[in-house]
């Protein structure tokens, strides 16, 4: 935990504020995308079941919330990307392209999470 001293400017303290809440929502969503990674290798070895698609799935759509809320567009982009490729109902293991496309969004979504700074507005 940050410890916690007096600021004199509120704007200070917000920014305090939100700088500690988006290194925690970092933090989480780069484990989520770890359950993405799981899924996607589950996938290629022929073992993706339906749990692990929907924890997947799931773990996709709170990093596109999560990732917006903090100016992360192209994170929430991507994981976007892959929720959808999830929610079908069932990506075979077969396909290798769509495959290699999904680690590769899940390489640039761990990129754009792990960099320093927002994009753009």
């Amino acid at each position: 935990m940050v410890p916690v001293r007096p600021v004199e400017d509120p704007d200070d303290a917000l920014g305090a504020v939100m700088a500690v809440l988006a290194a925690s929502a970092r933090e989480a969503n780069l484990a989520r995308t770890a359950v993405i990674e799981e899924a996607l290798t589950a996938l290629a070895a022929g073992q993706l079941d339906t749990a692990r698609r929907e924890a997947a799935k799931s773990a996709a759509h709170q990093v596109v919330g999560s990732a917006g809320t903090f100016g992360r567009h192209r994170a929430s982009e991507l994981a976007a990307g892959l929720e959808q490729w999830f929610r079908e109902e069932a990506p075979a293991p077969a396909d290798a392209d769509r495959l290699a496309r999904a680690r590769a969004q899940v390489v640039a979504l761990r990129a754009d999470l792990a960099g320093g700074h927002q994009d753009e507005v």
